[in-house]
């Protein structure tokens, strides 16, 4: 819990009195009345003031990386009260990547649904262009590499 530091103030005054420094940091604004109750509550708690304001930097930096939308980022209060300073990584998040891409050329399509034991319908025969095949058929697997045809 806080004690009497040096100067004889409480050491939690000392830390109830940063808070405009973490939220000048955190990357939302939003609630600052609830983030300010929630930052005594954990203040008078015995937490420490410099050690959420440094979380609240990395998560700040690991935000801004990302690019992630204001919408995902947490309310400030959420933030202090679930103690997110002292997660143990503050670190990437694992980015979805995607699992198809679109076709280049028609022959590819023909390709891989030959290559994947599928039937090759009609309409992509005919098709001359990626833009006259069906919509279901003008994506391919990303892993899907276009093979170079010899003339």
């Amino acid at each position: 819990m806080a004690g009497i530091g040096v100067d004889g103030q409480c050491e939690a005054g000392k830390g109830f009195n940063m808070f405009d420094r973490f939220y000048a940091i955190y990357p939302r604004k939003i609630a600052r009345l609830d983030a300010e109750k929630a930052w005594r509550q954990m203040i008078g708690r015995g937490y420490d003031a410099e050690r959420i304001i440094a979380g609240a930097e990395k998560f700040a930096r690991l935000i801004a990386k990302e690019g992630t939308e204001k919408h995902f980022i947490p309310y400030p209060a959420s933030w202090l009260r679930a103690g997110r300073w002292m997660d143990d990584e503050l670190t990437e998040t694992i980015k979805p990547q995607p699992i198809v891409r679109p076709a280049q050329t028609v022959q590819e399509v023909i390709d891989f649904y030959r290559a994947a034991g599928k039937p090759v319908t009609p309409e992509i025969e005919r098709a001359k262009t990626v833009a006259d095949l069906p919509s279901f058929a003008r994506m391919v697997p990303v892993n899907v590499i276009p093979m170079k045809r010899s003339a």
